[in-house]
């Protein structure tokens, strides 16, 4: 009762409040003060009639000539309410952050108040003077995202939304799908097709053999199907409470994903045709069996990481480097005692996918014609 109810009417002279409204609070904490012991009392009594797997609620009501006022009949507990939600995107434990009568950079709109620790995503850090804009001043920080209270709220909103529907797993790596309307259209409908229970239970496997149209193709396929959006691919890392962004791939239309689709079908087919393999398909797990997160030779995540970049954007591939990859781990399964002949095939099914996809022309006019027959083949 102390700190739940009490706390609220003592602390009265720091509340932006009028001098009226200040008032009543210290006459309702003279009053609560008198009858503490009573109403301690009472709910004592209260709570030992609980049943014991029973839940309650316990409120604070103001009884006035016979009737019960909560505190939602008090304007000024509202307003006490709406600063406490104001003072966490502005106060922290080294200091303020406040700007006044300055444009808000989500809205665009000047805005009373803006302030500097509104952006719900921590992946900058006010704790160093090279994050600080205003002569290193913490109080000045508001400058670098100087965020007005109602954009405030609706990041917050976003980020949970996101976080519980868009947020999906990349073989290992976490990244938030956002989609965004180009030509107009309903947002409800594209999130509630990205972001359905069946997407939502999809686990996108590391199984190279695992039908890709239950896995993430199917999240391709429906970004590939609307007309009027493009989407971003946020790949990120959580460290505890810093949120570390790890690749940002942006606009990516459908006419691209479809591009990327239909690549994937044709290395299936080839695969079909030419090997007889009903269970070996492409999807990024391939490129995954080159550029691990951990090997005995270290970790490649941002090999794998440049690579999906360049394959959603259309950037060209670095040939050498990816032939050595390959051989890299084919040698690996060699030293092991294991055949390397699914290995060797994967390592054709990437050449021949980046193939389709013409990531691979500045180097494979470089390459002798057997090689190019080769990858041809397959």
């Amino acid at each position: 009762m102390e700190k739940k109810f009490l706390k609220w009417f003592q602390n009265y002279e720091t509340y932006d409040l009028t001098s009226t409204e200040k008032e009543i609070l210290q006459k309702m904490n003279l009053e609560l003060q008198s009858k503490q012991d009573q109403i301690l009392e009472e709910l004592q009594k209260k709570y030992s009639n609980k049943k014991p797997k029973e839940n309650a609620i316990i409120t604070l009501a103001i009884e006035r000539n016979g009737l019960k006022n909560y505190m939602s009949s008090f304007p000024l507990f509202s307003k006490i309410l709406l600063r406490k939600g104001k003072d966490r995107y502005f106060i922290r434990k080294t200091g303020e952050s406040l700007g006044k009568d300055v444009t808000c950079c989500i809205c665009q709109e000047e805005k009373d108040e803006v302030f500097g620790f509104a952006i719900p995503w921590t992946f900058h850090t006010f704790d160093k003077p090279s994050f600080i804009a205003g002569g290193f001043e913490l109080s000045e920080s508001w400058k670098n995202t100087p965020v007005c209270f109602n954009c405030a709220t609706n990041l917050e909103a976003g980020k949970k939304y996101i976080e519980e529907n868009l947020d999906f797993d990349f073989y290992g790596i976490k990244y938030l799908l956002i989609p965004k309307l180009t030509f107009g259209g309903d947002y409800s409908k594209i999130l509630k097709r990205l972001s359905s229970n069946d997407q939502r239970k999809m686990k996108i496997t590391r199984d190279v053999n695992s039908d890709l149209d239950l896995s993430e193709y199917k999240i391709l396929r429906i970004m590939g199907q609307e007309n009027f959006f493009s989407n971003s691919l946020l790949f990120y890392k959580q460290d505890n409470a810093a949120f570390r962004i790890l690749l940002l791939i942006e606009g990516i239309l459908p006419s691209r994903v479809r591009i990327l689709y239909n690549a994937k079908k044709t290395v299936d087919e080839n695969i079909k045709r030419y090997f007889m393999s009903q269970n070996m398909k492409f999807n990024f797990g391939v490129l995954r069996t080159f550029f691990p997160s951990k090997s005995d030779t270290g970790s490649y995540n941002h090999l794998f990481l440049e690579m999906v970049n360049n394959i959603f954007v259309g950037k060209l591939i670095n040939y050498p480097l990816l032939i050595k990859s390959i051989m890299r781990q084919i040698r690996i399964v060699f030293a092991k005692g294991d055949p390397t002949d699914e290995t060797t095939l994967l390592g054709f099914m990437l050449l021949n996918y980046l193939k389709e996809l013409d990531l691979l022309e500045e180097y494979m006019n470089k390459t002798n014609t057997n090689e190019k027959k080769l990858i041809n083949i397959i």
